[in-house]
């Protein structure tokens, strides 16, 4: 059984953290910077009937994923702080390390890069709520700075397949990047921010209505899931995007889902493994762990491996 962090004796520390998911806190844990993620609020929020995202728990379980797999994620740990249930990330950033975050890099300055931009994007796309995808692969082709790592590319596509795997469809301009240190030396950026990821606004009584009607739960944990990209103006269900005739898709799900294949039941089980609840405050019940569980499975087996298969096929038939 995993381990719950009592966060409560942590020294706080000056350090504040963005993003639009819940309040955050930045922590001394065991003399290293974490920050602390509180779950969000849901009010306001439409066709919503639970009071609190399950954030935190998305966010842990989301980068597992990723760690299991074998991708370089930043450090998380489940907590309690002030009766409430967190989770706890490590900072990965530090006096020599700074972040910059592919929603600064963007705006680079390239003449070969502004010329495929006013070429390919067009003015109605660019204020849509949604990470233009089309700008995304020119800015990994052409921009002077993603250039200088060619790996980010192998990572932005595996990580399209993977946050569809997931259900993290929130893999926005402000949440993936690289690392700068005081030399101006570049490398990848940890993978961080998952907590969109397993419908973190869904309450236990509407994951029991999904789970006990087959035909719902299909379309819940497969059809109509958002990828969040947006291609050619519009916004793509996970599934279409991930049949997309593009060659780096193809290369991201041929190395993707062969190991997730292997890795699936060690996934099914890490969230087996996640504790019912600590002190009286609930972590994960039995519901929601079958609701991933099934959930995972099903777009492994429903969507990637069909469309995995495709790509085998059709490179089987180009070779013949």
């Amino acid at each position: 059984m995993q381990k719950i962090i009592d966060f409560n004796a942590c020294e706080t520390t000056l350090r504040f953290y963005g993003g639009a998911a819940g309040s955050k806190l930045g922590i001394l844990y065991q003399g290293e910077p974490w920050f602390l993620k509180f779950p969000k609020s849901t009010k306001g929020m439409r066709r919503i009937d639970t009071s609190y995202t399950t954030a935190p728990l998305s966010e842990y379980c989301g980068s597992h994923v990723y760690e299991i797999l074998g991708y370089d994620v930043h450090q998380t740990l489940l907590g309690i702080k002030d009766s409430k249930f967190v989770v706890a990330c490590k900072d990965f950033t530090d006096k020599n390390h700074r972040l910059l975050e592919y929603r600064e890099l963007k705006n680079a300055y390239n003449k070969d890069l502004e010329e495929q931009l006013d070429r390919s994007i067009s003015e109605s796309d660019s204020g849509m709520h949604a990470t233009n995808l089309q700008a995304v692969m020119i800015h990994l082709d052409y921009n002077p700075v993603l250039v200088q790592l060619p790996e980010i590319k192998k990572r932005f596509w595996d990580c399209v397949v993977i946050d569809g795997f997931i259900n993290n469809n929130d893999r926005n301009s402000g949440n993936w990047g690289i690392l700068i240190d005081a030399s101006k030396n570049l490398q990848l950026a940890p993978i961080y921010d998952n907590g969109a990821a397993f419908s973190n606004k869904l309450s236990d009584q509407q994951i029991q209505r999904i789970l006990s009607d087959p035909i719902r739960l299909k379309q819940s944990t497969t059809m109509n899931i958002s990828s969040g990209y947006l291609l050619n103006g519009k916004l793509m269900h996970y599934e279409d995007l991930i049949n997309q005739d593009l060659p780096d898709l193809k290369k991201a799900l041929q190395r993707v889902v062969p190991n997730l294949r292997e890795k699936i039941e060690e996934i099914c089980n890490f969230i087996q493994e996640i504790p019912l609840e600590y002190q009286g405050i609930s972590v994960m019940s039995p519901l929601r762990k079958e609701f991933y569980i099934k959930g995972l499975k099903f777009r492994l087996n429903e969507v990637l491996i069909p469309a995995y298969e495709k790509c085998a096929d059709k490179q089987a038939g180009d070779i013949i």
